[in-house]
């Protein structure tokens, strides 16, 4: 049985042999989840109808806003978690604006942001990064 001392030294040991994503990576990916979240805001509280559709139901655009923020944070700090919430994030973000289009308001913008976030979160020093390839 080990110590709790040895299971933290363990922990430690690997946080630091685990590469961190590339910056070149991981910056877009922050950029656009601040960028949507800000935009959620936007287009949940104000009459901003600039891109895309108005928002219905201002209280579910400021939780997706939230909700980004967190992922944004989550991956920042390198955790797991952030990685899943941010991919999960963009999978409802690509599904929304597949609708979009669907009804005959397409917001291709938020298309292509949404589809690189996936793109770049998929790579595989991403997953490697944050440990979603172990199985």
């Amino acid at each position: 049985m080990t110590s709790p001392s040895t299971a933290q030294a363990s922990l430690d040991e690997e946080a630091i042999q685990r590469p961190r994503p590339r910056l070149l990576l991981l910056a877009p990916v922050l950029a656009i989840l601040l960028i949507q979240a800000v935009f959620q805001l936007l287009a949940a509280w104000t009459t901003f109808r600039l891109f895309g559709a108005p928002g219905r139901i201002p209280q579910i655009a400021t939780i997706f806003a939230v909700l980004n923020l967190v992922a944004t944070v989550g991956l920042v700090s390198g955790r797991r978690f952030g990685w899943i919430m941010a991919m999960s994030l963009s999978g409802w973000n690509v599904g929304y604006y597949l609708v979009l289009w669907w009804i005959g308001v397409p917001f291709y913008l938020g298309m292509a942001l949404a589809a690189l976030i996936v793109f770049l979160l998929g790579s595989r020093e991403m997953r490697h990064a944050y440990r979603a390839d172990v199985t």
